[in-house]
């Protein structure tokens, strides 16, 4: 019965890494269909900046308008939202990215070198300092596939500036909603991979039992670091000869 599945196992391993590598592949091609900007959000978002800034607060630090902005995010495809006064200061940031993305005001090392490399007066200060408020929202990166950004000035009542108001808003609609076929090749890959990775020490046990090796020690290595205890094992082990017990 032990020489039985010690001759299976391996099978039993190929086959679940077999299904976690084509359900990996199918996860990559379903993600890439997920962030495929739909051009459906933008208007969503924009829209809900412009109720925003039609508030008119007096400052972007008044209590009511942060409230607002913090009861928006979430919604209408708003996974982020970031408040600047109009120096440029952080006074209000909340969402997915909030504190990856911005941890202080003005522009990022790039743009502030493409920003030097302007001409003088090409831009006044208003529209410079804007555009390092817009690098800096996007300066986390590493959801970018997922958000695309906007920066929106903030007017008083008297039309002063009262500050800016940024965002990170969903690619696409189904960008947090993977759908059924996207769940299953997650599920896939994670019963694929867990049948591999439990196969390996299970054949290694049995195989050390038989050679007569530590079996629960090197079944152990083999739970923890999978291919390279194996080999490990496969260079040290005793072959064990016909006749031995469980052949």
């Amino acid at each position: 019965m032990q020489a039985k599945w010690i001759n299976r196992i391996p099978w039993i391993a190929l086959v679940g890494a077999g299904v976690a590598v084509a359900a990996l592949a199918a996860l990559f091609s379903l993600r890439q269909d997920l962030l495929v900007d739909s051009g459906q959000t933008r208007p969503v978002a924009e829209e809900a900046l412009r109720q925003l800034s039609a508030l008119r607060p007096q400052a972007v630090t008044e209590p009511g308008f942060l409230e607002r902005v913090g009861q928006a995010v979430g919604k209408d495809a708003l996974a982020t939202l970031w408040v600047f006064d109009p120096a440029g200061k952080l006074v209000f940031s909340q969402g997915s990215t909030a504190r990856a993305a911005v941890t202080g005001a003005g522009a990022t090392p790039e743009m502030q070198r493409a920003l030097d490399a302007l001409p003088a007066g090409l831009l006044d200060e208003q529209q410079r300092l804007a555009l390092g408020l817009a690098s800096a929202i996007q300066a986390e990166g590493e959801h970018n596939d997922i958000y695309r950004h906007l920066l929106r000035p903030v007017y008083a009542e008297d039309g002063s500036l009262a500050g800016y108001l940024g965002a990170a808003y969903e690619i696409s609609p189904d960008a947090g909603l993977p759908g059924a076929p996207y769940l299953l090749s997650l599920l896939a890959f994670v019963l694929g991979l867990g049948v591999y990775w439990l196969a390996l020490p299970w054949w290694t046990w049995l195989d050390a039992r038989r050679s007569g090796e530590r079996a629960w020690a090197w079944a152990a290595f083999v739970l923890i670091g999978n291919l390279v205890p194996l080999l490990a094992y496969l260079l040290v082990r005793h072959t064990p000869r016909p006749g031995e017990a469980g052949a």
